[in-house]
């Protein structure tokens, strides 16, 4: 998956002033987000708007859960007075319009046929109908929030995520304005205007720059922040005179109507004229889907607005849908972006989150639940009744919840788990697969193949270094890249790699492939995966590309290995056919004493340079190993260092001498074939995972036996991880059955991985390693060795490493 450094350094903040003032608007806005939501929550609101009627003011209609609602008052009854001013004392502003809006009424007195009822906003007694009403909005309101801020939090540092976290800022502020403007409080109803004329521009700057940013204007700096002037335009207009005693006036009512609809056409033409100039692949699919996801944004509306609106016969207007599409666009958006990938944002929430997070719901479901039964029974006034009710439902909720967590649980992992879990179990299959031969053509058949009837893909191909004019050749293809012709048009549209390239290249659209993946070990470029799109024709969905991540990873290094190993075997035959050569000429030499001590002599010099050139490769792949661990660096070195004190410690001839040395220095070559994800694992391995590291002795003999010198080094190798008492491992050989040099091997690896730092501890000293040593002596390792060891390091001495 795309990888981006996400660290915010204070140089890159300094770089960027802009993105430190975007950053600081969001968290103002979420500020003031939460402060509206607990000032809604303290105080009721009146909800009940009044009009001029045959020179009296009446109740003209009612908010179903506003105070008035709750005490009784009905359409039609007399207005007394207003926040203390009666009808006559009216500003002349509510007596032209003939209406005051609810969300200008602090307090009212009500003549309600003959009772003078009175309300106010500081009234203590909040209806029950008012809180859930907060309550809800609130909680819609938290949902901007959190996909927002999820989508800035998972792409810091990223223009088209800031934005985005600013439109769901901007969004979720919305519904709670209106919250506040009904509440009257202050200033929340120009708060609320300003709010929606800023949404569709803000919209519009986010698809100037996602999912490709425009050039229009590229000879002008930061010229997609020219969006903004309808705004400030529409600002100052509506605070020059755009609204009168709470209400808009007529013509700022279709000033802000062009306002919405000029930014909601200009924010559609934006993704067209992406999807129309797209370069890549990726980039006309992104579009694609998320003109998709603003078409989503219309289903509330049409659930909440439209429908209900077309049953009861009231007019549906064009604005207000308008206004509620950019309101919801930022969550379908969101889902979009999330849901396919479109920022390449990796969504791995860990089931216990998400298991977290149901319960949390069904118990908040449960409390409303019992909170409105509660509410009715009690306006019914039968107390026992009440209590047996709330019970009843008590003893329902308390059975029924386990059901309920057990089938949503299981809905959860086959929903959004089921395809990551076949996928592990993909990656396991390959990974044996990988382990199961070193041929390069056989492992890249079983790459490409088991790539693509995994993702189920219409075909793909491994492209290697080779002579063609791109320096690189396919060497295994399936489906339409089994044609000749289709390989030269597919080698000559591959872009040139470079090493800051980032999973997955975006593949040109004339190469009609869905994605180039680099296949690199370290940094060496190993080759080239190319993959076209499904069969079905589905999106690569984030468990796709996961799963594509972690083959090529595995993929590079087993690829290497292969070709490495190849390397070491051409070199063998050389080394072979040198020898037969020069039997051959020494043969020809018989006749001349001098000569064939002369040739005798070439020989040995010319096998000892073959051999140092074996064990240089050898070594190589050593140092290839111990790169992938910043813990096993210079491993095999101190070990070789121990080896040599050992052996004069102990009176070694020369021969045995060698051969400690070559086994101390080779012991772990076969751990390059151990993937990086068991051999960086900072846990404990599962039975799996520790035989797969167990194979490493056996390995290495297998790979250094066609190697006459190595004869002697072979058993040292292949038993230095047996145990004294025979639970060691391969053969479980006991006592002096194991070789003496595997038990002189088996101590110096022992101490020297003991002294070092591993990702799961701390180096121990030299001390309480040699007190480890002697604990197990007569268990894991040969009691003579032991003390032998510890002579040699000389404790008196310092035994810190070189």
């Amino acid at each position: 998956m795309q990888t981006v450094n996400s660290k915010t350094t204070p140089n890159k903040l300094r770089k960027r002033p802009w993105f430190v003032l975007l950053l600081a608007i969001g968290f103002a806005v979420t500020g003031l987000c939460i402060y509206l939501s607990v000032m809604s929550l303290s105080r009721p609101y009146i909800g009940a708007n009044l009009k001029l009627d045959n020179q009296q003011w009446v109740v003209q209609s009612l908010e179903h859960s506003g105070l008035a609602h709750a005490r009784g008052i009905e359409q039609g009854d007399i207005v007394i007075s207003v926040n203390g001013q009666e009808p006559a004392d009216f500003p002349q502003a509510y007596i032209d319009l003939k209406v005051i809006s609810s969300q200008l009424v602090e307090q009212l007195s009500i003549d309600s046929n003959g009772e003078t009822i009175k309300l106010s906003v500081h009234d203590s007694k909040i209806p029950s109908a008012n809180i859930q009403e907060t309550v809800i909005l609130s909680i819609i309101s938290l949902l901007f929030l959190s996909v927002g801020f999820f989508v800035f939090i998972k792409k810091k540092m990223n223009n088209a995520s800031t934005v985005f976290y600013l439109v769901s800022m901007v969004a979720g502020l919305e519904f709670l304005a209106g919250l506040a403007q009904e509440r009257a409080l202050f200033l929340s109803f120009e708060l609320q205007k300003s709010v929606i004329i800023l949404l569709p521009w803000l919209v519009a700057h986010f698809f100037w720059i996602f999912p490709s940013k425009k050039k229009w204007l590229s000879r002008l700096p930061h010229a997609e922040y020219l969006l903004y002037v309808p705004f400030i335009i529409m600002v100052v207009l509506f605070l020059a005179g755009g609204h009168s005693a709470g209400q808009t006036t007529s013509w700022f009512g279709v000033a802000y109507a062009a306002n919405l609809a000029l930014g909601l056409l200009f924010s559609l033409g934006l993704l067209l004229h992406s999807y129309i100039t797209a370069t890549f692949i990726r980039v006309r699919q992104q579009t694609k889907i998320i003109f998709i996801g603003m078409l989503l944004a219309v289903l509330p509306i049409l659930l909440l607005v439209m429908l209900p609106n077309a049953i009861n016969g009231t007019k549906i207007v064009p604005v207000r849908i308008a206004s509620l599409t950019l309101l919801f666009s930022p969550l379908s958006i969101g889902y979009t972006i999330v849901r396919y990938q479109l920022m390449d944002i990796d969504l791995l929430i860990k089931r216990s989150i998400v298991y977290g997070l149901m319960t949390t719901g069904l118990m908040i479901i449960y409390g409303l639940t019992g909170w409105g039964l509660y509410e009715i029974m009690n306006n019914v006034g039968n107390t026992s009744l009440t209590v047996v009710v709330v019970f009843f439902f008590a003893v329902i909720a308390a059975l029924s919840y386990r059901p309920i967590i057990d089938r949503l649980q299981g809905w959860v992992d086959h929903t959004l788990y089921k395809d990551r879990y076949d996928y592990k179990k993909a990656i396991r299959a390959i990974s044996l697969g990988f382990s199961a031969t070193t041929d390069m053509k056989e492992l890249s058949q079983f790459l490409i193949v088991s790539t693509t009837q995994t993702l189920g893909l219409s075909a793909g191909c491994l492209l290697m270094p080779g002579k063609s004019e791109s320096g690189l050749s396919v060497i295994f293809a399936t489906g339409r890249y089994e044609h000749t012709e289709t390989q030269k048009k597919l080698v000559k549209s591959i872009p040139a790699l470079k090493e800051n390239d980032m999973f997955p290249n975006q593949a040109p659209l004339d190469s009609n492939a869905a994605f180039f993946i680099p296949l690199r070990a370290g940094k060496t470029e190993v080759g080239l995966l190319c993959l076209d799109g499904k069969i079905s024709r589905a999106q690569f969905s984030a468990d796709d590309l996961l799963f594509l991540h972690t083959l090529a990873s595995e993929a590079a290094i087993t690829l290497q290995s292969s070709r490495l190993l190849r390397e070491v075997r051409s070199r063998d035959k050389e080394l072979e056919k040198a020898y037969h050569e020069l039997e051959k000429r020494a043969a020809h030499l018989e006749e001349s004493k001098v000569e064939q001590e002369k040739a005798y002599q070439n020989l040995v010099e010319n096998k000892k340079q073959l051999e140092e050139s074996y064990l240089n490769m050898a070594r190589t792949l050593v140092l290839l190993q111990e790169s992938r661990d910043r813990y096993t660096g210079g491993h095999s070195k101190r070990v070789a260092q121990f080896a040599r004190a050992m052996g004069t410690q102990l009176g070694l001839n020369e021969a045995e001498m060698r051969a400690m040395e070559l086994a101390a220095n080779l012991h772990d070559i076969a751990k390059i074939a151990i993937p990086d994800r068991i051999f960086q694992k900072d846990g404990p391995l599962d039975p799996q995972e520790k035989t797969e590291v167990q194979l490493h002795p056996s390995r290495a003999v297998e790979l250094l036996r066609f190697l006459d010198f190595m004869e002697d080094a072979l058993p040292i190798i292949e038993h230095h991880h047996e145990w004294y008492n025979g639970s060691g491992y391969p053969h479980g050989l006991k006592g002096d059955n194991i070789p003496l040099g595997a038990r002189i091997l088996a101590v110096i690896d022992t101490f020297d991985a003991m002294t070092s730092d591993r990702p799961y501890r701390s180096a121990l000293t030299a001390d309480e390693a040699v007190a480890e040593l002697r604990t197990l002596a007569g268990a894991q390792w040969d009691p003579a060795i032991v003390e032998s060891f510890i002579s040699a390091i000389g404790m008196d001495k310092d035994t810190s490493k070189e």
